[in-house]
């Protein structure tokens, strides 16, 4: 038989080598879904499907992230490091989760000229996707935060162009009872230097 001490030693061993591998630090993202955690096996077309659609109709780009565990950091921070270092920009939106035995966290992150309000972003996390994660269904998350975003993006960017339609001008009914004026002023100009000309040509 082993000794208790062998047994202890073999023992915190595994515990210490269990744990770092478990811990995911933040890291540059290569891809708009990464399943570290393996979480989405054969749902993750459907995940890739919804992303793309997304950013096909508002310019939006979801990206999404499992891991295993934040590591230490706490999850906003985590997505925020995940963030800068994948260079996202302000038509990015990522949303970060751990799934671990004891349940899971997430977290998310957006430029601050994300062009929708940090506000809307949330409840739309609060209302559809963490009853999502509730049930561990990962890919629903993720499908349901695209679709959630998606008529959020749709007034904004009709306001925008809007906007630049705007900015071009505009054939308005003053502008055409300008250039009419214009022109009978030229006309009767030309016609009354017509007459003074017959006129002195006459005499």
């Amino acid at each position: 038989m082993r000794s208790p001490l062998v047994m202890l030693i073999a023992l915190l061993l595994v515990v210490l080598g269990a744990g770092p591998a478990s811990a995911e630090p933040p890291a540059q993202l290569s891809d708009r879904i990464t399943d570290e955690a393996g979480v989405l096996g054969e749902n993750e077309q459907a995940v890739r499907e919804s992303v793309a659609d997304l950013a096909a109709s508002t310019g939006i780009h979801l990206y999404a992230v499992f891991v295993s565990s934040f590591d230490t950091q706490g999850s906003t921070d985590w997505a925020e490091e995940a963030a800068e270092l994948s260079d996202l920009d302000d038509s990015d939106l990522l949303l970060a989760v751990a799934v671990g035995p004891a349940g899971y966290e997430y977290g998310w992150w957006v430029d601050e000229a994300f062009p929708l309000r940090e506000a809307a972003v949330q409840t739309v996390l609060e209302s559809a996707v963490v009853p999502d994660l509730e049930a561990s269904n990962w890919d629903a998350a993720v499908i349901d935060l695209a679709e959630g975003l998606e008529p959020l993006a749709a007034p904004a960017a009709a306001d925008e162009a809007a906007g630049a339609e705007s900015d071009e001008p505009a054939w308005t009914a003053t502008t055409t009872m300008l250039v009419v004026a214009g022109l009978a002023v030229a006309l009767l100009a030309g016609h009354l230097l017509s007459r003074r000309k017959t006129s002195a040509g006459s005499s």
